[in-house]
């Protein structure tokens, strides 16, 4: 199975920029982007630990802002059988549908839904929705011709 950082560099051979900081790297150096949620979990079962909300605070910011930054998003679909994780990419996904119903026409996000769909938010008809990341550059390259961003 293809990782966050095939995805990546599939997209940069492709000519894009990718804006998505936290594919940077293992390191948990945030102000140089190299910080990777999943190597570094900073939760546990009750939520965000103490010691970590500013560093927390800091990485939503940064996602925030690499949303902002980018034209298209891609989602990736988990079944629901994976448990659920911290919810951020749903987050995420949230902060890109709202950009698009208060932008002009000229400055929406595509968003494509990758695999399952997992909720009402998923979806919805202004979504493009493809099975596979190959389909997901399909739709770029066809659909919007989208070469790069």
């Amino acid at each position: 199975m293809e990782t966050f950082g095939y995805y990546k560099k599939a997209l940069e051979d492709l000519g894009h920029t990718v804006t998505s900081r936290w594919l940077a790297g293992d390191d948990a150096n945030l102000v140089a982007g190299k910080f990777d949620p999943m190597r570094h979990p900073f939760t546990d079962q009750t939520g965000v630990r103490p010691e970590n909300v500013r560093t927390a605070g800091f990485l939503g910011l940064i996602c925030v802002e690499d949303i902002v930054a980018s034209d298209i998003i891609f989602f990736f679909g988990e079944p629901l059988s994976i448990p659920a994780r911290n919810g951020g990419r749903m987050v995420e996904l949230g902060i890109a549908i709202g950009w698009n119903e208060c932008a002009r026409s000229n400055e929406m996000k595509r968003i494509i839904i990758i695999g399952p769909t997992e909720n009402g938010f998923t979806c919805l008809s202004t979504l493009i929705h493809v099975e596979t990341f190959d389909e997901a550059i399909f739709a770029m390259k066809y659909w919007y011709g989208h070469v790069a961003t």
